[in-house]
């Protein structure tokens, strides 16, 4: 996604496919001066009296070399034809952009997915207790990955959120009815499950919802797209109801239509700045890592911008920029503190690297402006400025 921000408006967008995404994912890997380290799996996780290796990774800053990082559960989804496809490396993307939120963060694999060993679940029918038993297995999966997990050195169990998408989305709900100690906050993205063979099965998944509902006290923030094929707005507000009728906490986020398909909302460019945004404020507002509203006045005060309008102007710009997904880069002009009545600052992010980021900022500033320097990358302040 870029913006030309001294105009105020989104000038283009990248939406990255599943094959930019894993050449995202590979360019992740541990090298000098990155910002986050991968870590590749397996997880050996112990499930009733067996010990399964989940396919996974974990994504951390390179900065937290002594201190114990809060820990991410992150957990795809994936249709059932091609769960036996994925790999954790497509999700590194936005696992990086956790973890630059202060996060040790773990993409996993849950059994039948991707590498991970153990039985592949049976497929979904329309049975009463079908959905609560997939996802209670579900559950287990997330449950012994959060125990594995906090017996590292540099992970801290006791703060812990759990984001899904998709199948992933309703797993972590179910992993709030459990609510295993340290679990402080549940995002789902599109979440939910459908069962095979065109059968009505949304009464099922609802009751399981309601069910949920009844043993959750973990704040949630589920988040849908208008046009979203899999759960169209009717069925996620049953979803919704359902959860609250149960006596559960979910902040509740619906979405315009996104793309052509709304069920991309997790993976389209457009729809990530928009989820991005409300996650963190959801975090901010329960007193977990993200980026703070002292980070923008850092910048503010570096760029020395006057309290007027073209403060207040600067203001958004920059805050749509911290809200925004990595790989990004902000560029200024030097010569300029304003083009017309709009800041001298422009950004670009979703590129598959910092330096397209930096390339591509700094070619919107060029349009506009003379002297253009780059003054952050990701959240990082790089300087430039008046």
């Amino acid at each position: 996604m870029t913006c030309n921000s001294g105009l105020g408006f989104l000038c283009g967008v990248l939406r990255p496919t599943a094959a930019s995404l894993l050449v995202m994912g590979c360019l992740a890997t541990p090298a000098a001066g990155d910002d986050v380290i991968i870590e590749r799996g397996p997880f050996p996780v112990a499930i009733g009296a067996h010990t399964f290796r989940l396919d996974g990774l974990i994504a951390k800053p390179a900065a937290a070399t002594n201190e114990k990082l809060p820990l991410a559960l992150l957990v795809p989804g994936g249709p059932e034809a091609s769960r036996g496809n994925l790999n954790p490396m497509l999700y590194a993307p936005i696992a990086r952009d956790i973890a630059r939120r202060g996060w040790l963060t773990a993409v996993v694999m849950r059994r039948g997915y991707g590498a991970s060993e153990g039985p592949k679940p049976l497929p979904l029918q329309c049975k009463d207790a079908a959905f609560a038993q997939r996802l209670a297995t579900d559950a287990d999966d997330l449950l012994a990955t959060l125990a594995f997990l906090g017996r590292r050195a540099d992970a801290d169990p006791s703060r812990a959120i759990a984001l899904g998408v998709s199948g992933g989305g309703a797993a972590v709900v179910a992993l709030s009815a459990v609510a295993p100690l340290g679990l402080k906050a549940v995002v789902s993205i599109s979440g939910g499950l459908r069962a095979e063979g065109g059968c009505r099965w949304q009464p099922n998944l609802v009751n399981a919802y309601r069910d949920f509902g009844k043993l959750s006290r973990i704040p949630n923030l589920w988040m849908y797209a208008a046009n979203d094929r899999m759960f169209d707005p009717d069925t996620a507000e049953q979803l919704h109801a359902a959860f609250l009728d149960g006596g559960g906490d979910v902040t509740f986020m619906a979405f315009d239509a996104v793309g052509n398909d709304g069920h991309t909302l997790f993976s389209d460019g457009d729809g990530r700045h928009e989820w991005l945004r409300e996650m963190d404020a959801f975090l901010r507002a329960r007193s977990l890592p993200t980026w703070t509203r002292a980070q923008i006045d850092d910048v503010m005060k570096k760029l020395d911008y006057p309290p007027d309008i073209l403060y207040s102007n600067a203001l958004r710009i920059i805050t749509d920029y911290f809200a925004e997904q990595g790989e990004k880069a902000l560029a200024h002009s030097n010569a300029a503190a304003f083009i017309g009545a709009a800041p001298a600052l422009w950004w670009n992010g979703g590129k598959p690297s910092l330096e397209a980021a930096r390339t591509a900022a700094l070619a919107q500033c060029s349009k506009s402006a003379a002297q253009c320097v780059i003054v952050m990358e990701n959240f990082a302040w790089v300087g430039g400025g008046r």
